[in-house]
Protein backbone atom coordinates (compact mmCIF):
# COMPACT_ATOMS: atom_id res chain seq x y z
CA UNK A 1 0.00 0.00 0.00
CA UNK A 2 1.06 3.33 -0.65
CA UNK A 3 0.89 6.70 1.39
CA UNK A 4 1.49 9.81 0.71
CA UNK A 5 4.45 11.08 3.08
CA UNK A 6 3.06 13.99 5.39
CA UNK A 7 5.59 15.89 6.95
CA UNK A 8 3.61 18.00 9.46
CA UNK A 9 1.27 16.43 11.98
CA UNK A 10 -2.79 16.34 11.39
CA UNK A 11 -5.25 15.62 13.68
CA UNK A 12 -7.00 12.73 14.05
CA UNK A 13 -9.73 14.41 11.92
CA UNK A 14 -7.56 15.28 9.04
CA UNK A 15 -6.84 13.41 6.17
CA UNK A 16 -4.76 13.62 2.76
CA UNK A 17 -5.82 12.18 -0.82
CA UNK A 18 -4.80 12.13 -4.42
CA UNK A 19 -6.68 12.16 -7.69
CA UNK A 20 -5.73 11.71 -10.68
CA UNK A 21 -7.81 12.56 -14.15
CA UNK A 22 -7.51 9.03 -16.33
CA UNK A 23 -5.44 9.43 -19.34
CA UNK A 24 -5.68 13.27 -19.29
CA UNK A 25 -2.08 15.10 -18.48
CA UNK A 26 -4.56 18.09 -17.25
CA UNK A 27 -8.23 19.43 -16.99
CA UNK A 28 -8.28 22.78 -15.70
CA UNK A 29 -12.19 23.06 -16.11
CA UNK A 30 -12.87 19.77 -14.13
CA UNK A 31 -12.79 20.99 -10.66
CA UNK A 32 -13.15 19.38 -6.71
CA UNK A 33 -15.77 20.30 -4.46
CA UNK A 34 -15.09 20.08 -1.17
CA UNK A 35 -18.58 20.54 0.87
CA UNK A 36 -20.34 22.15 -1.97
CA UNK A 37 -17.19 24.89 -2.81
CA UNK A 38 -14.50 24.21 -5.72
CA UNK A 39 -11.27 24.03 -3.76
CA UNK A 40 -8.83 22.36 -6.12
CA UNK A 41 -8.74 22.16 -10.42
CA UNK A 42 -6.73 19.43 -12.64
CA UNK A 43 -4.83 21.76 -13.83
CA UNK A 44 -2.26 19.02 -13.25
CA UNK A 45 -3.02 15.15 -13.88
CA UNK A 46 -2.45 14.31 -10.40
CA UNK A 47 -4.46 16.43 -7.27
CA UNK A 48 -3.75 16.69 -3.99
CA UNK A 49 -6.61 17.41 -1.33
CA UNK A 50 -6.60 17.86 2.17
CA UNK A 51 -9.79 16.92 3.70
CA UNK A 52 -11.70 16.23 7.47
CA UNK A 53 -13.70 13.78 8.31
CA UNK A 54 -17.29 13.97 7.30
CA UNK A 55 -16.07 16.11 4.66
CA UNK A 56 -18.15 15.87 1.04
CA UNK A 57 -15.64 15.45 -1.74
CA UNK A 58 -17.22 15.75 -5.06
CA UNK A 59 -15.73 16.17 -8.69
CA UNK A 60 -17.54 18.61 -11.49
CA UNK A 61 -17.02 17.78 -14.45
CA UNK A 62 -19.42 19.20 -16.48
CA UNK A 63 -17.70 21.43 -18.40
CA UNK A 64 -16.40 18.81 -20.81
CA UNK A 65 -18.60 16.51 -22.89
CA UNK A 66 -16.73 12.80 -23.09
CA UNK A 67 -16.15 10.35 -20.47
CA UNK A 68 -13.21 11.09 -17.43
CA UNK A 69 -12.15 8.45 -15.35
CA UNK A 70 -10.69 9.66 -11.98
CA UNK A 71 -8.98 7.80 -9.65
CA UNK A 72 -8.07 7.71 -6.07
CA UNK A 73 -3.93 6.93 -6.47
CA UNK A 74 -2.30 7.69 -3.35
CA UNK A 75 -4.26 8.14 0.71
CA UNK A 76 -3.38 8.81 3.83
CA UNK A 77 -2.79 5.98 6.69
CA UNK A 78 -5.77 7.19 8.70
CA UNK A 79 -8.19 7.35 5.56
CA UNK A 80 -11.02 5.20 5.81
CA UNK A 81 -13.18 6.26 2.72
CA UNK A 82 -12.35 6.37 -0.42
CA UNK A 83 -10.07 3.93 -0.74
CA UNK A 84 -6.69 4.14 -2.89
CA UNK A 85 -7.42 2.77 -6.08
CA UNK A 86 -11.03 3.28 -6.34
CA UNK A 87 -12.19 4.58 -9.24
CA UNK A 88 -15.37 7.57 -10.47
CA UNK A 89 -16.53 8.30 -14.04
CA UNK A 90 -18.10 11.19 -15.19
CA UNK A 91 -19.65 11.92 -18.55
CA UNK A 92 -20.21 16.09 -18.72
CA UNK A 93 -21.10 15.40 -15.13
CA UNK A 94 -20.90 15.79 -10.99
CA UNK A 95 -19.42 13.01 -9.91
CA UNK A 96 -20.03 12.21 -6.22
CA UNK A 97 -16.83 10.63 -4.50
CA UNK A 98 -18.47 10.95 -0.99
CA UNK A 99 -18.23 11.10 2.81
CA UNK A 100 -14.32 11.40 3.97
CA UNK A 101 -14.26 8.74 6.67
CA UNK A 102 -10.79 8.47 8.65
CA UNK A 103 -9.75 5.73 10.68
Amino acid sequence: REYIPVAEEVSWAQARLAIEAGKFTALPKARILVNGEAKYDFREKKVIIDINAGDTVEIDSTAYNFPIEYEIVEVSSNLAYPERKQTFTANQTMVMVGKIIVK
